[in-house]
């Protein structure tokens, strides 16, 4: 059995294989023709694959990203990383957290980036 490969546009830059790659697959799940998005389209589309991931994704665990995590349960308070966007629960962060600061920084991100 031969595959052939649906028509597609090329990338005309360097760094946006992966969201033609995305852009194809798009297309062919919704019944569009392949070539309906290019390069113009490529940061429009970015946009769209960060808000669909980061406002439409449901977690399907209560683990945060804490290597400590233990499947909590009950109410427990959650934190993002302001530079990795790691969500963890407040009871395993190091650090205290003031009040009247509106950034958090995880232990990895320290650890890496000082």
């Amino acid at each position: 059995m031969e595959f052939e490969a649906p028509p597609c546009n090329k990338q005309r830059d360097g760094n946006s294989c992966g969201v033609f790659a995305l852009m194809t697959a798009e297309c062919l799940v919704r019944k569009k023709h392949p070539t309906m998005l290019r390069q113009p389209h490529v940061l429009v589309f970015r946009d769209y694959v960060r808000r669909r991931l980061l406002f439409h994704g449901v977690r399907q665990t209560y683990l945060c990203d804490s290597l400590h995590c233990k499947d909590p349960h009950g109410i427990i308070e959650w934190i993002a990383c302001d530079v990795c966007k790691r969500w963890l629960h407040e009871v395993y962060v190091s650090q205290p957290l003031s009040q009247d600061e509106d950034s958090f920084v995880c232990d990895v991100c320290i650890a890496q980036y000082s």
